[in-house]
Parts: C-alpha cells; sequence; structure tokens
C-alpha cells in the first residue's frame, strides 16, 4: 500500500518568501525609524543638559555680589551722584556691539536674533565664611600660603582661596573652520576666571613679592599683571584696584575699542561648543525723577555699546577721581540681564535655544 505526502509548491514558497521580505522590510523600516526618533531624542537631551550647566554658571556668577557690601546694581540709589557714585570694589560690565545680525523669522514668525560679539564681565564675591563657600585655584609656586592676608586661615597646601574672582562670558569662532551649521559659522562659549586677592599689600610692596618669572603660572589662576613701580615683579589686584579698566585682567578692556581675548592661550573654561548665538539684552530704569522701569529688554546704543560701572579710585596708574563713565550716556540702574543661547547638533541637523532672565 502506498502513501503519498504533500508539500508546498514553489509558488507557495515564492509568497511566503515575499511576505517575510515584506514583513522585514516594515520592521527594518521601523527599527530605522525608531533609532532616528531615539537619536534626535538624545541629542534634544544632550543640548538641554549642555545649555542648564552653562546657564547655571551665568546665573551663579550674575547673582553673586559684585561689589563692597549688599550694594547691587539694581539698587535705587546705586548712582545716587554725589553721595554714592561708581563702586569702591569690583565692577561690572558688558559689551553688546550688534554682530551677528537678526534672522529672518522663525516658522512661529517668532524674530531670530543672532548675536556673536557679546562679553559679560565682572567680579564675584562669594556668600559664606567656611573654606568650602570659597573659590579655589592651583598656587603651583607656593607663594600664598603665609602672607599674612585675612583669608590666611582658608589656605591650603598647593591652594590658594579666595572670596573675590574676576570673570568674564564671550565667545570665541571653533578652530576647525569647515564646522558651520549649514554655512553659519559656530562658536564656543568661554568662561574666564581669576582669584583675586582682598589684602595685596605684602604680594605687592611687601616681602611676598613674586617674580615676572612666574607670571604663567599665576597669570591664568589669579588676577595680576606685571607691576609698573616695581619691575620685575607682579602686580595683584585687589577688588579696589579691579575697578580701573588697566588693572583688568579678563581680556584687555581698550578704552576705546572692542575686549580681546586669547582663549587658547590663557586657559578659560569651555562651557559650550557649537554655539549659533549668545545674545545680552538689558532691563533698565528710566532714570527720571519717578524713577520707573522701562517695559522692555533693549540693546546698547552706539558707538560704544558698552556698559561700565566704571571707577573714582586714584593710584599710580590713573586718577579716575573726576572721569565720567565714558560708556554710558548717563548712569543707569540695571535691573535684570535677558541672555539667550542658542546651540547646534551637526548629528540632527537641529538647534536648541534657552533664555534665562536674571535679576541683578
Amino acid at each position: 500500500m502506498k502513501h503519498s505526502r504533500s508539500g508546498f509548491t514553489l509558488v507557495e514558497l515564492l509568497v511566503a518568501m515575499a511576505v517575510t521580505i515584506f514583513i522585514l522590510m516594515i520592521l527594518a523600516q521601523a527599527f530605522a525609524l525608531g533609532t532616528d526618533l531615539f537619536r534626535g531624542m538624545k541629542a534634544v537631551g544632550d543640548l538641554n543638559a549642555s545649555l542648564r550647566t552653562a546657564t547655571n554658571m551665568i546665573r551663579s556668577d550674575l547673582s553673586a555680589k559684585h561689589f563692597e557690601g549688599e550694594r547691587r546694581l539694581s539698587d535705587s540709589k546705586f548712582y545716587d551722584l554725589p553721595n554714592n557714585g561708581p563702586p569702591q570694589h569690583g565692577y561690572f560690565f558688558l559689551y553688546l556691539p550688534p554682530a551677528g545680525g537678526d534672522e529672518p523669522p522663525d516658522p512661529d514668525s517668532l524674530p531670530s536674533r543672532r548675536r556673536v560679539g557679546h562679553v559679560i564681565a565682572g567680579t564675584a564675591r562669594a556668600r559664606g565664611n567656611r573654606q568650602q563657600d570659597y573659590y579655589t585655584a592651583l598656587d603651583p609656586a607656593g607663594k600664598f600660603a603665609n602672607f599674612g592676608n585675612p583669608d590666611a586661615r582658608m589656605q591650603q597646601p598647593g591652594t590658594f582661596s579666595s572670596q573675590w574672582i574676576e570673570f568674564c562670558y564671550f565667545l570665541s569662532p571653533v578652530q576647525d573652520f569647515n564646522n558651520s551649521a549649514g554655512g553659519t559659522p559656530l562658536f564656543a562659549l568661554y568662561r574666564q576666571q581669576r582669584l583675586v586677592v582682598a589684602d595685596v599689600d605684602q604680594l605687592n610692596w611687601g616681602a611676598g613679592k613674586i617674580s615676572t618669572a612666574l607670571q604663567n603660572a599665576y597669570a591664568d589662576k589669579v588676577s595680576c599683571k606685571p607691576n609698573p613701580n616695581a619691575p620685575g615683579f607682579l602686580y595683584f589686584n585687589s577688588p579696589a584696584d579691579l575697578t580701573m579698566l588697566e588693572r583688568r585682567t579678563a581680556g584687555t578692556f581698550p578704552v576705546g575699542g572692542a575686549p580681546v581675548f586669547t582663549p587658547l592661550a590663557t586657559g578659560e573654561d569651555l562651557l559650550l561648543t557649537d554655539v549659533l548665538s549668545f545674545d545680552v539684552q538689558v532691563l533698565f530704569s528710566n532714570n527720571t525723577p519717578a524713577d520707573t522701569v522701562q517695559s522692555q529688554f533693549r540693546d546698547l546704543t552706539a558707538p560704544a555699546y558698552r556698559f561700565d560701572t566704571w571707577s573714582q579710585r586714584v593710584d599710580d596708574i590713573k586718577d579716575y577721581s573726576a572721569l565720567p563713565n565714558p560708556f554710558s550716556i548717563a548712569p543707569r540702574r540695571i535691573l535684570a540681564l535677558q541672555i539667550t543661547l542658542r546651540v547646534w547638533d551637526a548629528k540632527s541637523k537641529t538647534t536648541r535655544q534657552i533664555t534665562m532672565i536674571q535679576d541683578m
């Protein structure tokens, strides 16, 4: 007796293969879409994390004390001349040129600005009297351990601690000139920090003088320059010295030109890469007898595009006691700053923007 066994025909096998291939194609496309979606979400998350880190650092510096005592830029009598006038300690500086230009509105018809020349600089004073509350930098030559300053109890071997710093935020072009966002140049956001010595007498004029041979060891850590009245030695800035442009070390601040920076040579911290825009606007008081608040944030005006708290200090270099502030049409209180950062992600071809407002 014979038994027959049924099987698949060639047509059935071809149909089954076609269906299998079709299903695999759908799965592959779904996997590719899922991968792209995950890559995009990761890019957005990375951009958001980078922007938060940068804005948290900026907010920390801007919210710190900048001057002597409890004085603030928004105080109603900050420029109550002749009773108050410029700060006796510390400074605050803005340089906000229109470099970068306005762009066409985005798909939601919102105006789009790009600014690449804006600079925020100033001094910050830490709150608190504990070791962990102070700013700290390396002391490579061990010169700060015992020079009798008021913060001597805070010093540890190999480091220097201070309540005061000089800080500066600015953009610098990326070094890879092929790196751009659809032809738009990209920049890196840097933060510069220099510790400021509260009591400089021993360092500048006493037994603690430091030779200019050690300038490279200290210039990117502590606010100092060669001492014009003691050749061969460094001059370390006090908070009072920094009210004057000539003393500042966060970049070079010529009176008649734009600030100058050399980020790759002086040890700045890199906060953000692939930056499209670093845009700063100011909310001033109206500076009227009623002293009402302006209704909106605005740019600084030509030709200087600057704001500076200025100085009335007199020292061996300059007498500022009779000089008006050339960087403001009239002294004005800064109530707040609005800062917008926009960055580019090359992998996902997307940009991300964050705007922060900080009371001053």
